[in-house]
């Protein structure tokens, strides 16, 4: 059985009224994807931590990490999706690109991880 891992990034920023659509924005790869990879060997301890270092300029160690959801894709994969909230800071992405509400509108989300963004991250996120 295949194990992917998934680290769902909200950034938020402060300076931002609630009500403002650009508050909260999420960490989407190259492929305007999530962040992700497959547990071939390691522990997800170590993937999360490539995961984080390849996407972000925070410290592994500082992030706080939830478990924010499991569920089986296939036969053969399972997924396990972890959270973490960051503070909205200039060049604080590697790779990748933050997408606020409004700049995600033209992408298609797959709707599991919308839930765990709004059940977990905030309720303002739909």
């Amino acid at each position: 059985m295949k194990v992917k891992i998934t680290l769902l990034v909200i950034c938020q920023d402060s300076s931002m009224a609630d009500s403002d659509m650009r508050r909260i924005s999420i960490l989407l790869d190259e492929n305007q994807d999530m962040p992700s990879k497959y547990l071939i060997g390691d522990d997800e301890g170590k993937i999360l931590r490539e995961i984080s270092d390849k996407h972000l300029n925070f410290s592994y160690d500082w992030l706080i990490k939830n478990l924010a959801g499991f569920r089986c894709l296939d036969k053969q994969t399972s997924e396990v999706c972890y959270i973490t909230i960051v503070p909205k800071m200039q060049d604080s992405n590697k790779a990748g690109k933050f997408y606020n509400q409004t700049e995600l509108e033209g992408i298609k989300l797959d709707s599991y991880y919308e839930q765990l963004i709004s059940k977990f991250g905030t309720s303002r996120f739909r």
